[in-house]
Parts: structure tokens; C-alpha cells; sequence
């Protein structure tokens, strides 16, 4: 059980940098058309970032077939659910992205519930749980989660008129081609408030 363990880590860190490997590719290939699949497709292959990460992300896979092999399903999938923690790290130190304190907080938490989930047991083990105590604790996670969330949005929906930074996460700069254009700032505010 103790090296599936170790594979399932192993499998939710190469996940991740699979992710950011990808992330990488397609930054740097020419424009997605949605005409063009197959042309698009050979477009995102031809960048070697975008490839490594699909190869990284094979190899994750098995990993994951690995890690199933030998620890139960419960252990493995809340370790690979907790490589959000993998990301954020992978991302900010060697990716060149910057995460501000409220996504710190998030990374924390999850952490933290990976570690309660891994160091818990099962249901076997805590008779006396309590149902009630266990959905007030998952709920009271899930409204701050969901608050810090709507706070984060609402502090850093497009800050600057010029369109995203590149400092900014792949998914909030892909939201719109027109964000990364010079628009004007009204145009800019009308994008902003959709959003």
C-alpha cells in the first residue's frame, strides 16, 4: 500500500506538470481555428512543450493504473485530487506564474484536507463520527471556499485596460480574443462586467 501511495503522488505531480507543460505549448503555437481542427491539432503537436506534456501526461496515467493496482481507490483519487497543491507549487517556481495570498490560502486548505482525508481512515475506524459534524465541517469548507473565490474574482476582474498580463493564468487570458487586443477602455469595461 505504501508504494501505491508513492506512485499516486508520484502520478497527481506529473499530472500537473503535464498540465503546465501543455499550457507552455499552446501558449507558444499559432492560434487555435475552430475551422481547422486537424491543422490546429498539428499545430499544438509541432510545439515541443505541448508535447512533452502529452508524453508527461502518459506517463502519469500509468501511474495512476499503477497506484490503483496497489492502494485502494478512496487513498489514490484524494491524493490525485489533492495535486492542486502540485500546481500551484510547479506553476510559481519554475512556470513563472504568481499566485497572490488568497490562493495561497486555497492551496492551504486543500493541503490540509488531504491530509486529514490521508490520516483519517476509513469509516471502519471512526465509529463515533458523526454525520452531522462531518457535513458541517465539508459545508463550512465549502462557504469559505466559495467566498474567497467570489472576493478573488471580484478584486482582479481586469485590472489594467490593456488585457491580461502574462503573469496570469492561461484560462482568465484565453476567456477572450478581443482581451488581448488594444481596446479601448470602455470596450474594456463592457468585457470585464460579462465576465
Amino acid at each position: 500500500m505504501i508504494f501505491g501511495l508513492i506512485l499516486a503522488f508520484a502520478s497527481a505531480a506529473a499530472t500537473n506538470l503535464a498540465f503546465l507543460f501543455k499550457q507552455r505549448g499552446a501558449v507558444l503555437a499559432p492560434p487555435i481555428v475552430a475551422r481547422h481542427p486537424l491543422r490546429s491539432a498539428a499545430g499544438l503537436f509541432g510545439s515541443r512543450w505541448f508535447l512533452i506534456g502529452w508524453i508527461v501526461a502518459i506517463v502519469a496515467w500509468g501511474l495512476h493504473v499503477g497506484a490503483l493496482s496497489l492502494a485502494p481507490l478512496s487513498i489514490v483519487q484524494a491524493v490525485l485530487s489533492g495535486g492542486l497543491v502540485f500546481l500551484a507549487v510547479f506553476a510559481e517556481r519554475f512556470f513563472g506564474f504568481q499566485l497572490g495570498r488568497r490562493q495561497w490560502v486555497g492551496v492551504t486548505i486543500t493541503a490540509a484536507g488531504l491530509v486529514v482525508g490521508l490520516t483519517g481512515g476509513g469509516a471502519n475506524h471512526l465509529p463515533s463520527a458523526s454525520l452531522a459534524a462531518l457535513i458541517a465541517v465539508e459545508g463550512a469548507i465549502f462557504v469559505i471556499g466559495a467566498a474567497l473565490v467570489r472576493i478573488s474574482t471580484a478584486a482582479t476582474c481586469c485590472p489594467a485596460p490593456r488585457g491580461c498580463s502574462s503573469a496570469r493564468p492561461p484560462v482568465r487570458c484565453s476567456a477572450s480574443p478581443i482581451s488581448r487586443s488594444s481596446t479601448s477602455p470602455k470596450r474594456h469595461r463592457d468585457l470585464c462586467s460579462a465576465w
